[in-house]
């Protein structure tokens, strides 16, 4: 039977068509591919190699073909056991470990510590509590600052909720277990959530996108809080029931919190030279500007451009308005006792203001004349005068043991707030010298407060100059990152690795310097003057060791280099102060014993 002539000549026609013999090629790749495959698949039960391969790079464009048809119906599921199966038969169990950020212990050099924990997101949005607890887990000098508040409070009976709580959650922290684990922070939360009677604290109450610096700055209050109230009670007259505190440790005062330390600021006046006193202002963590439009940015230049001798054209001079004031008073004095002298008649109370006028003006010129300035003068009505230029300066009187540093990532543009992403390069190890005070003040407002040490030459032997100028030196302990825009994202911890357990006491000692700040021997060149532990320099010094990256509850080990590269995502560092070496250890021997001998 032949098809009717109207059909054959529409066919004829049709493969004529430019178009469709372009379309061709393509209809037979996405029909007559699946029937063949479905055709051995259904004769041989096996795909060859070669065939499987092209069918899926097919797959891989989102194409479901009959052969996928025929083996759904015959056994369904067998596409999605088979990539199941592989997957397993790739990824052994350490291999998992190791991709879900836990090292495998048979590829570590050395005794195998544990696995450091992680902590459980409880909502979601509290990456920025997990990445700030974890970064203050790091602290060498916290956890011992917290168990002497925790045992002050134990022994006086004061409660102290938030620095027990703390105090457990970073003891978990730095435990290693034989098997990894994640905890969940449920005990500060509630603590930092009812830190205050009738407060419940929105950090933790909302679902939106927080700050982590704002959960620092809520510990941080936090700690302070219950460090004054411990001190309060250890300064309470309790009668003679005190006298068993007498000879105890409870009556000694705690202090001031790792984080706090101080700022000296000047404001002096380029008209007159008249410097105001020095104030002292506390502060448990700076807050960096960052500028726009660049590409990068050193973390010494921030700190410079904090510190930097900045000039002023708003401010009030106390010298100045003091002068205004002698001046104002000195004509009306004598106008006054001009007037008493030209008419004797007058009444007794321009004459008694007259007197009184007098009287202030030579206090004020009394004042001014010996500087003291600042004191207030009973019933002066002081003028008010804006200097033309003065300076203003910010220095670190005194450095904390923690320096907290937050990089504000935050640009206005009206309305409309946006992240800066400008990467930020800083060092492993910051010298804060340039930046603190000295013993020695300037007043003269066009010079620095105080001014940059002098630069040490390097030598091999230490000398007295080596230690004549004290050196204010801090270890990089964790760096907070967040990822993301202004508005929302995700907050990662990277924090040093704690030292084992079998260090004992020595686990939780500050950073040191092992050798004098210029020596430059062997190890001192290879792994840098400030150690924790010689005998542990080359399993803490290995590429990708000695530090982890937690984001909630992945915890993978990495290596300064990775951390250093994280300029673009930083956003709160933390320092810890290297305490100095002894200085007898390094001084040089009496002339006597050179000269006994030779």
């Amino acid at each position: 039977m032949q098809p009717p002539e109207a059909v054959w000549n529409w066919l004829t026609n049709l493969a004529q068509d430019s178009a469709v013999s372009q379309l061709v090629p393509y209809y037979v790749v996405l029909f007559l591919c699946p029937l063949l495959a479905l055709f051995f698949t259904r004769s041989f039960h096996r795909i060859p190699s070669r065939l499987w391969t092209i069918l899926m790079v097919l797959e891989s464009f989102g194409l479901n073909f009959a052969w996928s048809w025929g083996a759904a119906q015959s056994n369904a599921g067998t596409s999605h056991e088979a990539k199941k199966l592989r997957k397993k038969h790739i990824r052994t169990r350490n291999e998992q470990l190791e991709l879900n950020g836990y090292a495998r212990p048979e590829l570590r050099t050395g005794q195998f510590e544990g696995y450091y924990p992680g902590l459980v997101n409880i909502s979601g949005t509290y990456c920025f509590m997990n990445a700030t607890l974890q970064a203050m887990a790091s602290l060498s000098y916290l956890q011992p600052f917290l168990v002497a508040v925790h045992e002050k409070a134990v022994r006086l009976d004061v409660p102290s909720p938030v620095v027990d709580a703390l105090l457990d959650l970073l003891s978990e922290l730095n435990t290693p277990r034989s098997s990894y684990r994640s905890i969940r922070p449920i005990e500060i939360i509630n603590a930092l959530s009812s830190h205050s009677r009738g407060k419940h604290n929105s950090l933790f109450s909302s679902r939106e996108h927080q700050d982590a610096q704002e959960l620092f700055q809520l510990v941080s209050e936090c700690i302070k809080r219950e460090v004054n109230a411990v001190d309060r009670e250890g300064h309470r007259d309790r009668g003679l029931g005190g006298l068993s505190l007498v000879s105890s440790e409870a009556n000694k005062e705690i202090g001031k919190s790792v984080f706090d330390g101080l700022t000296a600021n000047r404001r002096s006046c380029v008209d007159c030279g008249y410097t105001e006193a020095v104030m002292h202002f506390a502060f448990d963590s700076w807050q960096l500007a960052l500028p726009r439009y660049v590409e990068y940015y050193r973390l010494e230049d921030c700190l410079a451009e904090y510190t930097k001798l900045e000039l002023l054209t708003d401010c009030i001079c106390r010298r100045c308005s003091m002068i205004a004031t002698h001046r104002r008073l000195q004509r009306e004095a004598d106008q006054l006792e001009k007037a008493v002298n030209a008419d004797p008649q007058l009444s007794v109370s321009k004459k008694k203001k007259a007197k009184d006028t007098r009287k202030m003006e030579l206090k004020v010129k009394a004042a001014l004349e010996n500087g003291r300035l600042e004191e207030d003068i009973k019933g002066l009505k002081l003028e008010k005068v804006f200097s033309k230029a003065s300076t203003k300066q910010a220095m670190i009187a005194r450095p904390p043991l923690v320096l907290a540093l937050h990089l504000n990532r935050s640009l206005s543009y009206g309305h409309f707030v946006v992240k800066n992403s400008v990467r930020v390069i800083f060092p492993e190890i910051l010298e804060l010298t340039p930046f603190t005070t000295s013993g020695n003040l300037s007043t003269v407002p066009s010079v620095p407060i105080c001014s940059p040490p002098p630069t040490l030459p390097r030598s091999a032997t230490p000398t007295q100059a080596t230690y004549a100028t004290p050196r204010t030196i801090y270890r990089l302990a964790a760096v907070v990152c967040h990822y993301g825009q202004h508005s929302f994202g995700h907050y990662v911890c990277y924090r040093r690795k704690p030292r084992p357990p079998s260090c004992g006491a020595w686990r939780f000692a500050p950073p040191r310097f092992a050798d004098p700040v210029e020596c430059e021997c062997e190890k001192c060149l290879r792994y840098g003057n400030i150690r924790d532990d010689d005998d542990a320099i080359d399993s803490m010094y290995l590429r990708g060791r000695g530090w982890l990256r937690i984001s909630d509850d992945s915890v993978q080990e990495v290596g300064i280099e990775s951390v250093l590269q994280e300029g673009c995502g930083a956003f709160m560092l933390y320092y810890e102060r290297v305490r100095k070496p002894s200085n007898r250890v390094f001084l040089p021997p009496p002339r006597s014993m050179l000269l006994r001998h030779r």
